[in-house]
């Protein structure tokens, strides 16, 4: 028997994670210096958060340290458990190389255990719809092998686009130049950012934000959306754009289920507020 455990760059709410039994792994993150615990669904205000950043406070992620993935872990496995972990991308965060230590360790002193890590290359709810999906698959009685290959499978399937309100993020983490920045904010450019092989690359730049939501809108028909899954929006405290667009994501696809939540520290730290990201499944 395994635990099931993901982390809270999947921005799921408290009750889906409760509902399931999920496992949270806290990636923390620095806020004006101060280390603060991985936040999920209601633990995190973010308006207090991103609001924060607004006002010119400094926002970093932050990586846990082998030690810590052990504490977490050690016990379980000392208690004859075997660890499932669907995690997210792990181009993304240094963390990783320091949870590969401890598992290092881990394995040798506990052979007789299992613990597998699943890199989805996803984030933010895109993760969340996964880890949702696969903990249900874990809770019906699916065995660790079977989960993980119905990961491997949806994961392809999953599509993540992303606009951000303000360019000057995106500056911060590297992923636009000072000059892109500066001359974006000018003419009010909107970049559209999409996840390729758990990396968020540009794919298209449109003027204003109407139009940068329109393109998100549309991309559910280019990329033949599967309704038979959540279509997922995750918010960056710009709740009136969020609930504008879930209402025209109804409009378009009325038997739908949509799910309209907050980004979450892990992710928010580097796309700021405003960041309006949409993720579903798509049936090719």
């Amino acid at each position: 028997m395994s635990r099931f455990f993901c982390d809270n760059c999947c921005d799921l709410t408290q009750d889906q994670v409760n509902e399931l039994g999920i496992e949270v792994i806290r990636i923390p993150y620095f806020l004006e210096g101060k280390l603060v615990t991985g936040e999920l669904g209601a633990e995190f205000d973010s308006e207090k958060f991103f609001d924060n950043m607004k006002n010119g406070a400094t926002v970093s992620t932050s990586a846990l340290n082998p030690l810590e993935y052990t504490e977490i872990w050690e016990p379980i496995l000392a208690n004859g458990e075997d660890i499932l972990y669907v995690a997210f991308s792990h181009n993304m965060s240094g963390t990783f190389n320091n949870m590969n230590v401890a598992l290092t360790e881990l394995r040798q002193k506990y052979p007789q255990r299992t613990i597998t890590v699943v890199d989805t290359q996803l984030m933010a709810l895109g993760l969340g719809l996964v880890v949702y999906l696969a903990a249900k698959k874990h809770k019906e009685g699916a065995t660790d092998v079977q989960v993980v290959e119905y990961v491997k499978d949806i994961c392809k399937k999953v599509r993540t686009y992303v606009t951000v309100e303000d360019l000057k993020y995106l500056k911060r983490g590297g992923r636009v130049s000072g000059i892109t920045a500066f001359i974006g904010g000018i003419l009010n450019i909107k970049p559209i950012l999409k996840l390729v092989d758990g990396n968020l690359i540009k794919v298209d730049k449109v003027k204003g934000r109407k139009t940068s939501l329109k393109y998100l809108l549309n991309v559910l028909e280019t990329e033949n959306v599967d309704t038979n899954y959540p279509i997922t929006l995750g918010n960056a405290h710009c709740k009136e754009d969020a609930e504008q667009f879930t209402a025209d994501i109804k409009d378009k696809y009325p038997n739908a289920e949509v799910w309209n939540q907050s980004i979450g520290p892990v992710v928010g730290c580097h796309s700021g507020p405003g960041t309006v990201a949409l993720f579903f499944l798509s049936k090719d």
